[in-house]
């Protein structure tokens, strides 16, 4: 089994009714890299307008290039 270390990393804020859109809400990284490994982000685009093909492409490359 392979097991590592990941910081959750979450903004936030106090304020009640907060817009939250547009902003980036968590992401999961590697405690001993600083990867990226995963995130969560809001947006008022719709999907198809963001050419999701280009986010995975984009994010395999990110992921498996050299740190």
């Amino acid at each position: 089994r392979n097991s590592m270390s990941v910081w959750k990393v979450s903004l936030s804020t106090s304020q009640e009714n907060a817009d939250k859109s547009n902003r980036l809400l968590d992401a999961y990284v590697d405690a001993e890299t600083g990867r990226i490994y995963e995130f969560y982000v809001r947006i008022e685009d719709d999907w198809e307008q963001l050419k999701p093909e280009n986010i995975v492409k984009r994010w395999s490359e990110y992921i498996n290039s050299p740190f």
